[in-house]
């Protein structure tokens, strides 16, 4: 996945995540093939023309699955997604953690990294925009600390790997 550090709007229109399901083993092989070689241009030529084609005959419909990758890579990417994936893993379904103290957790991670912490209710508000939590009454289930233990009290790490 590409490193955004500018997760402004106009970054967010532009870019669109493609996971590609094959994996070419042996790249220099096909990079270095005659027939790529000598053929090269004809098939760049051909792809741009089908696409003109298809971009004037109908509407490009961007497929389901470059949308959900692309808005699951923003809000892990957020400022409050490093906050929540980068402090606590995934673990049984069975395993919850207070809101509260997320909440504490939180506001010990901006004041680390020199931000403002948004209020209770919009902090709660954003949580549930971010994939993969569930949450039930005033706990978060499926999630626990991750192996890193951070000491928000002093703002420094116990646990480096």
């Amino acid at each position: 996945e590409p490193v955004v550090n500018d997760l402004s709007d106009g970054v967010k229109r532009r870019l669109k995540l493609i996971k590609f399901q094959e994996r070419i083993t042996d790249l220099k092989s096909v990079m270095s093939s005659k027939i790529l070689k000598t053929e090269a241009t004809l098939i760049m030529n051909e792809v741009f023309k089908r696409l003109k084609k298809l971009l004037q005959k109908e509407k490009f419909v961007m497929p389901k699955y470059v949308e959900d990758a692309t808005t699951e890579y923003f809000k892990r990417s957020s400022f409050l997604g490093n906050f929540f994936f980068g402090t606590y893993e995934q673990s049984e379904a069975k395993t919850s953690m207070s809101i509260t103290k997320v909440y504490k957790d939180y506001k010990a991670f901006c004041n680390e990294y020199g931000k403002k912490p948004s209020a209770l209710d919009y902090f709660l508000r954003s949580l549930t925009q971010l994939p993969h939590l569930k949450f039930v009454g005033s706990r978060i289930f499926g999630y626990k600390p991750s192996e890193q233990l951070v000491d928000f009290e002093n703002t420094k790490i116990i646990n480096d790997f």
